[in-house]
Order: C-alpha cells, then sequence, then structure tokens
C-alpha cells in the first residue's frame, strides 16, 4: 500500500509487477515486511491493465510481441504518473519481468532499480520450433496431448478461458487443486489465494491474451530478453533471483552477468544473480522471508550507490546474511559450466 512520491529522504517506493495469470495480492506474503523494512515505506502491488481489477480495454496488439509489451509498459507508465512516483524499484516476477525490461528500455529515466524474479523469456528458442519438436516424438498420448496444447495456443486459448468454460464449481475446483498441489503445507491462506484467482480469472479477455503475444509454444519469448538486458541503460542496477528447482533456466541469466562483467566497458555494471533455496517459480510465495531479505538487501546497496544515507532494517532472521551470501554464491556456481542458448 502507500502511494505518493514515496518519502523516505529521496528513497524510491518499490513496485511489484505480478506475473502472468496472478494479480497484486500475490505479493501477499510479501507486502507488509517490505513495506515496513524499506526505507521509502512505500510498496505498490498494481494489477496489469486488462487483468484483475484494473479496467479491460480491447486487446489491440494482436499477436504483435512488441505491441503486447508496450499495451503494459506504457499503460504502467501513465499509472506512475497518476501516482506522481518521481522513479521506483521495479521487481517483475515471470511474464511480469518481460514488461519491466521494456519498461526499463523505454522508461529508464524512471527505474532506481531492476529485480527480475524467476523470469519469463530470457533465453533463446531452440532452434526447432515447440510443434517441430511434438512432431519428430514417437507417436504416442503425450504427444498428442502436447500437440493439442500447441494447437490451443495459437489459437488463443487460455487457463483463464478454459476455466471461464467450466463455469464456477469445475472452474473453481481447477484452481484450488492447483494451489494445494503447488504450495507446501507452510504456505497460509491457501483457500483464499485459490479464490483470489478464480475471481481474477473471471470477466471479460483483455490482457490474458498477452501468453500467445509474447511467448512461444514452451514459454521462450518472440523477444528475448538474453539479447536486450545487456543493452538497458548501464546505470540500472540489475538483480536476478531464481528458485533452486524453478522450471525457469538461471544458465542464461549467469550468461548475461559474466558477458557484462567480461567486457570492459561495462565491467562495473551491477548485475546480481541469486537462486534461492527451497522455491519454485512462485519463489516469492514459497519463500517470501529469503526473497524479502535478499530484495531489501539488494535495494539497499543501490541506494547507497546512488548516493542515500545507510538505513537501518531488520532482515527475517539472525542467520539472513549468512544465507543471502550462500544463495549469492549458489546463483553463480554453474555459471563458468554453462551451454549457449
Amino acid at each position: 500500500g502507500g502511494g505518493g512520491g514515496g518519502g523516505g529522504g529521496g528513497a524510491s517506493p518499490i513496485v511489484l509487477w505480478h506475473g502472468y495469470g496472478q494479480g497484486g495480492a500475490s505479493w501477499w506474503r510479501n507486502l507488509p515486511t517490505l513495506a515496513m523494512q524499506h526505507r521509502a515505506g512505500s510498496v505498490l502491488a498494481p494489477d496489469w491493465l486488462g487483468c484483475g481489477g484494473s479496467s479491460r480495454p480491447a486487446w489491440t496488439p494482436g499477436d504483435d510481441g512488441e505491441a503486447a509489451e508496450d499495451f503494459f509498459a506504457d499503460s504502467f507508465e501513465q499509472w506512475r504518473a497518476q501516482q506522481g512516483l518521481e522513479r521506483m524499484h521495479v521487481v517483475g516476477h515471470s511474464m511480469g519481468a518481460i514488461i519491466a525490461v521494456r519498461y526499463a528500455e523505454k522508461y529508464p529515466e524512471r527505474v532506481s532499480s531492476l529485480v527480475l524474479a524467476s523470469p519469463a523469456g530470457v533465453p533463446h528458442p531452440p532452434s526447432e520450433s515447440f510443434q517441430d519438436r511434438i512432431n519428430n516424438q514417437p507417436l504416442s498420448l503425450r504427444r498428442e496431448i502436447f500437440r493439442t496444447v500447441g494447437n490451443a495456443w495459437d489459437s488463443g486459448y487460455t487457463p483463464q478461458f478454459a476455466s471461464r468454460l467450466f463455469g464456477g464449481w469445475l472452474g473453481r475446483s481447477m484452481i484450488q487443486g492447483y494451489v494445494n498441489r503447488r504450495f507446501h503445507e507452510s504456505v497460509t491462506n491457501k483457500p483464499e489465494f485459490a479464490e483470489y484467482m478464480y475471481q481474477h480469472w473471471q470477466g471479460q479477455a483483455s490482457g490474458e491474451l498477452a501468453l500467445q503475444a509474447m511467448l512461444s509454444p514452451g514459454a521462450f519469448a518472440k523477444r528475448p530478453l538474453i539479447d536486450r538486458i545487456p543493452e538497458l541503460n548501464p546505470k540500472i542496477p540489475i538483480t536476478f533471483i531464481y528458485g533452486d528447482r524453478d522450471w525457469m533456466d538461471i544458465r542464461p541469466a549467469q550468461r548475461i552477468k559474466r558477458r557484462l562483467a567480461q567486457d570492459p566497458v561495462s565491467a562495473d555494471r551491477v548485475v546480481r544473480c541469486f537462486e534461492l533455496e527451497e522455491a519454485g517459480h512462485q519463489l516469492m510465495i514459497d519463500q517470501p522471508d529469503s526473497f524479502n531479505d535478499i530484495l531489501l538487501k539488494a535495494i539497499h546497496e543501490d541506494e547507497v550507490a546512488m548516493g542515500l544515507r545507510p538505513h537501518k532494517f531488520e532482515l527475517s532472521s539472525p542467520s539472513s546474511l549468512e544465507a543471502i551470501m550462500r544463495m549469492e554464491a549458489a546463483g553463480m556456481k554453474n555459471a563458468h559450466q554453462t551451454s549457449e542458448a
């Protein structure tokens, strides 16, 4: 919560951009701590245009990847101006990270730092298409299911469409089943989160149509971030955070860090890479304490580098600092043996 310029003596607020099919409340396990510990005291988590509680304008980009990114990035810029925010620490999760990179490309003067949490769309796609790979598999039920999924993807069907098609009881039970299976029993408020996602998916299809516009089947970006992140304004510090059992591959992020470190022109650019312990793709829900700790420490370092005075904030436990260092070491552990992709 909280709006305005962010207070905190020139500190920028943290703005959390959710992933596909989720919304601002997907950060429920992070918002209270971040708002209490971040020096600006201001953390905002808006819904993408066309999703959740935001308005649902007609989807104009079709399946044009750049137009889809601009649909969100430009509407976020309008939102920022309306909120009266000068600059922001932008945190993008999953597909929200693609939008965050597009925003940083277009409006770099508004970005104090960029955190990419299990970002979608970083690597180059494999040389053969999803459909080619499926067609080359021996005939099987699995192949036919994947072929059907690929065809549905290309035709513009979304998970939200399925949830609405199956109606209240079945749509709800699909989502409840996913939430219960996906999250450990230590995750609080699972029934509420399932209901939130169900409600979120109702209404006119709009922003959800970004899925086919921005990604190809197999979840590869049409405009891969591995080529774009190194071209961002070098003054923007970048922090990558992945889970240690994440289905997003950490290696392209490690390659970006290594490539920039090896280039004398960009050697002093700030690029961090963390691998969160005991976390999957929904890392901010799986391990909120570790996620918050890494976020607060990275943003604090970036603020001090920008000239702000050091600010006292509390990490989640006495051993947090040691854990953060361990997770950063893990984030770069295999960096020297990554294959190109």
